[in-house]
């Protein structure tokens, strides 16, 4: 029987390794480097381009095959606490040309009433909602590109994600960070320094925001993969380790 609990939700167990984001940038910024940053984490590739670091994956080409992962996944049968979707832009061809061989339709318009269209959004909605319901730490990457947005005040270019709309409101909806990785020249200790990092203020110029109120404007994405990691569980630590429940 379901009871309605008067206790808050505790957030003392939140950790770095559990982190649920969204990582969008331009080809090569880094993006696969910062996910590989992660101790124990596991790629599902879309794609099969030659890494030039070591990680644990596997490649996936197709809708049915990314469903069998995600229940092993979501089985728990092994010792992996994060996983990135890389890229998650695929997803979205996979899901589209699975629904196509359904109805035996060579383009998803071709289907009559929007049952095509309906199909698909239900199938994204099955698969990434079974995902998201795990207790793992999800990051999925995506290209950048700017889009010309027409406001009240005038035209402003905001960098966006490349993600079919479809799939970016699942994925925008559940997860908590949404970082822009980009190139950046900053201060570091007095000196002006280029470095990677991941813009998270959010501002009406990006489509970005930090729901864990961890990585304040942005987060440094060091060469040193350890210490990327390091940086991170430091900042998740200060946060949630020990914080108890919360109280108002």
């Amino acid at each position: 029987m379901i009871k309605l609990s008067d206790n808050f939700s505790s957030v003392d167990c939140i950790d770095a390794d559990g982190i649920r984001l969204f990582l969008f940038g331009l080809p090569k910024i880094g993006k696969t480097f910062f996910c590989s940053c992660f101790k124990h984490v596991f790629f599902i590739k879309t794609d099969k381009r030659k890494e030039t670091i070591p990680i644990r994956s596997t490649i996936i080409d197709s809708w049915t095959k990314f469903s069998e992962v995600v229940d092993i996944i979501c089985d728990g049968n092994h010792k992996y606490k994060t996983f990135a979707i890389d890229t998650a832009d695929n997803l979205y061809t996979f899901c589209e040309k699975y629904v196509c061989k359904y109805f035996e339709a060579k383009f998803i318009a071709d289907i009559g009433f929007g049952k095509g269209y309906r199909m698909l959004e239900s199938e994204l909605n099955r698969v990434l909602g079974k995902l998201f319901l795990s207790e793992y730490g999800l990051i999925f990457t995506s290209h950048s590109h700017e889009v010309e947005i027409t406001k009240k005040s005038g035209k402003i270019t905001r960098t966006s994600s490349t993600l079919d709309k479809r799939l970016k409101r699942i994925l925008l909806a559940n997860s908590v960070a949404i970082g822009n990785m980009e190139s950046k020249t900053i201060e570091i200790n007095g000196e002006f320094k280029h470095n990677r990092v991941i813009l998270f203020e959010s501002n009406e110029f990006a489509e970005v925001g930090d729901g864990y109120d961890v990585f304040n404007e942005y987060f440094i994405v060091y060469k040193d993969r350890s210490r990327t990691y390091n940086e991170i569980c430091k900042l998740f630590n200060t946060k949630f380790k020990g914080g108890g429940s919360i109280e108002r």
